[in-house]
């Protein structure tokens, strides 16, 4: 699970004045379990989902200052989801390079596949049940298992988040593309 209190996190920043400290300890009561859930969803790991959680909440204490309270959920979930990349990044090239082998750039999801799971309508279980199936290859069952939800409940966050990729970018069920010509 993810620490216990946000006090774990003062120890290791500059600490915050006693307005700031109330108000992250706040965000850390409100938002950890969410966090904690989208991090086990995108992982399918509860120790790697906990480390991500507690990275997630260090950041904000660090940059607490800099993060506009209106955007501090969205922002949140952002760090989450880039260190859930980075964790599935990591993993892939430890499993595809022999131990001691350097790496020459970094592998995981495309820039293009990336830019394509950011769009603005895709909720964050679509966007966890698509990543999870489309780049990390997880069959629907998988899915069920790492992020806690029913079947049916992935199988209608693939099957929207699919038709809002295909709408936005207006592609058929075939893979063609209904773009006019230049």
């Amino acid at each position: 699970m993810a620490p216990d209190s946000p006090e774990q996190f003062s120890s290791t920043s500059r600490p915050l004045d006693d307005t700031q400290l109330k108000e992250f300890e706040k965000v850390y009561r409100e938002e950890v379990d969410n966090v904690f859930r989208y991090a086990m969803g995108c992982t399918a790991r509860r120790e790697v989902a906990e480390e991500i959680t507690s990275e997630v909440f260090l950041a904000l204490y660090r940059n607490f200052a800099g993060v506009d309270a209106s955007w501090r959920k969205a922002w949140l979930f952002r760090v989450a989801k880039n260190m859930a990349v980075n964790h599935w990044r990591k993993r892939r090239n430890e499993r595809e390079l022999p131990e001691g082998t350097d790496i020459p750039g970094e592998t995981g999801i495309p820039e293009a596949a990336e830019s394509i799971l950011d769009h603005g309508d895709l909720k964050p279980s679509h966007r966890t049940c698509l990543i999870l199936r489309y780049v990390h290859g997880m069959d629907r069952d998988e899915i069920v298992a790492a992020t806690g939800m029913s079947l049916n409940q992935v199988k209608s966050c693939l099957q929207y988040g699919l038709r809002l990729l295909r709408d936005k970018f207006q592609i058929d069920r075939k893979g063609g593309s209904h773009a006019e010509p230049i």
